[in-house]
């Protein structure tokens, strides 16, 4: 059972990852700033590395929650059967989980991710 001391940084936590998360939705992995981060959160620049020790250490935690997430899509979609329809299983997990997740693409993917929405669905 966490404390709430602990509920409280996890939450914290949590919105500078979303906050982080729409500003690389907006511009890449380059407009990713901290201070931004902090003055979108109402804390000073400084606050923010009492819980992520630097701006690469919270984009790395950002990608592999990414990595996870679509692991896991996948990993549910695979199922059995004959190697084609897992593979087409697969694909169509991954392709749900993009179009699911269109902020976690900078502003050039979700281009990609619009042309994927029109591309015509295969059993």
């Amino acid at each position: 059972m966490s404390t709430p001391r602990q509920r409280y940084r996890d939450q914290v936590r949590s919105e500078i990852k979303q906050i982080a998360l729409v500003q690389i939705g907006e511009g890449g992995a380059a407009a990713l700033s901290l201070n931004a981060v902090a003055k979108q959160l109402g804390v000073t620049g400084p606050a923010i590395y009492k819980y992520f020790r630097s701006r690469d250490d919270l984009l790395t935690e950002l990608i592999l929650e990414g990595f996870d997430e679509v692991a896991a899509a996948v990993r549910a979609a695979a199922g059995e059967g004959a190697p084609r329809e897992r593979l087409h299983a697969l694909a169509r997990a991954f392709h749900g989980w993009a179009v699911a997740n269109p902020h976690l693409f900078p502003v050039a993917g979700r281009h990609a991710l619009a042309r994927l929405r029109r591309l015509p669905r295969r059993a």
